[in-house]
């Protein structure tokens, strides 16, 4: 079935399954037994926790994937309230941690909250430290890139745009070896998509095999994965400081298969078209590769450049068969296989939906030691040609308190990369640390 569309709120979620309780209880047992007894002492526990109020105001856009608003229901006005805790300990060669969410939100009459765990998990080490397994929600990152990690087939979101924003962990199974101080081998397993995720139901299981190297100045490494359903890839990332002022730093993949969602005419359905992952099996050799660079000024300000180019998303045909199926959902909604269609065309399990991307940032910290700020432009080129300007801007009122505004403006109407579903965007508050 095609994903459903993305939910106004956020449902709530406990902070564990049954099947989640069970495999990670396993781990932790399995971990605690590598822990030598004589280091075993105490663990020392920390808490750091956060609370956010903030307000947001949107415009969305009235397009074929979201006509009138009616699939996705983009509040207009919608106050959240935050509170996020983490908490860690330690026992012997073994840590445990927990990040733990409860968020409630208000858009007009309508109210939802959800408690979840966000990330967390137990590590062990054993070998004398030449080895360590891992459990648990994590979110796997590397590189030095804003816009998107090509090389990394679990988050190719960064997270580095919104500074308010967390993304959402993933349960994983990691296995490491450190041969040398410098080297890295893991083995991974994602076994399962959160249930926070809009495309959750449609999610493939991925196994990898990740080398990492990090060196006195430069570093890299090459991960090698594989999905259930089909999907090969091989990614490649590597950062060189060119100088105090220059970083240069490049992520790439390569592979087979595709999970995206593709439109194809259909004249037994009553739209006229269907929408599917028709190339799971594509022999075509599939390919993304972003290049950049950031120059740090003397004044403190640093200019980050990222071009990317792949074919990972829709060609020319591809895009405009799946725009003339979303105009003829669109207008048979609301009947259901519309409302499917215009689902799975939001949500279309895609990297990027074009071929090429410039991206540049402007951005501070601790300015005038009191804030953070940042300008970002992203622009497509060809057939979904749109951009995107957004900025952040993070003040320290205190020690302990501090004022946040987030904005974006999108141009290229309904049918852009960038402006299916938003218009523009304001969301502002306070974060309180304690």
């Amino acid at each position: 079935m095609p994903p459903r569309p993305p939910a106004p709120f956020l449902r709530a979620e406990g902070l564990a399954r049954p099947a989640w309780l069970a495999w990670l209880a396993c781990a932790s047992l399995a971990c605690a037994s590598l822990a030598r007894a004589e280091e075993a002492a105490p663990a020392p526990v920390t808490v750091y926790s956060q609370a956010l109020l903030y307000g947001s105001a949107t415009s969305p856009e009235d397009s074929d994937f979201n006509p009138a608003n009616a699939l996705a229901r983009i509040p207009r006005h919608q106050g959240d309230a935050e509170l996020r805790v983490d908490v860690s300990a330690r026992a012997g060669d073994c840590n445990g941690s927990a990040r733990l969410r409860g968020r409630w939100q208000r858009a007009g009459h309508d109210a939802s909250n959800a408690i979840f765990l966000n990330q967390g998990g137990v590590r062990c080490r054993a070998g004398g430290g030449a080895f360590e397994l891992s459990a648990g929600r994590e979110v796997l990152q590397w590189g030095s890139s804003f816009f998107l990690s090509p090389s990394n087939p679990f988050f190719i979101d960064t997270g580095r745009t919104n500074p308010i924003q967390e993304l959402v962990g993933k349960d994983m199974l990691q296995a490491l070896w450190f041969p040398e101080r410098t080297v890295t081998v893991a083995l991974i397993r994602n076994l399962r998509h959160s249930a926070r995720e809009p495309d959750a139901a449609n999610f493939s299981p991925v196994s990898a095999l990740r080398l990492d190297w990090v060196g006195e100045d430069a570093s890299g490494g090459a991960i090698v994965s594989r999905t259930d359903d089909g999907v090969r890839r091989l990614g490649l990332y590597g950062t060189l400081p060119y100088s105090k002022a220059l970083l240069l730093y490049v992520e790439a993949n390569v592979g087979r298969g595709s999970a995206g969602w593709f439109a194809e005419q259909d004249a037994a359905t009553p739209t006229g078209w269907r929408i599917a992952r028709t190339r799971l099996e594509d022999d075509r050799l599939m390919h993304t590769v972003l290049a950049g660079a950031g120059y740090t000024f003397e004044s403190g300000w640093t200019l980050s450049a990222e071009w990317l180019n792949g074919n990972e998303g829709y060609g020319s045909g591809a895009r405009a068969a799946v725009n003339q199926a979303a105009a003829a959902a669109a207008h048979a909604f609301p009947r259901p296989q519309a409302a499917q269609l215009l689902g799975a065309a939001l949500s279309p399990r895609l990297p990027y939906l074009g071929a090429n991307y410039l991206f540049l940032q402007l951005l501070r910290t601790e300015w005038q030691d009191k804030g953070d700020v940042a300008v970002r432009w992203t622009r497509s080129f060809g057939a979904g040609e749109g951009a995107l300007l957004s900025g952040s801007f993070t003040w320290y009122l205190d020690n302990h308190t501090q004022l946040f505004l987030v904005a974006s403006r999108n141009r290229g109407g309904g049918r852009s990369d960038f402006g299916r579903l938003i218009r523009s965007s304001v969301q502002t508050g306070l974060r309180f640390t304690f």
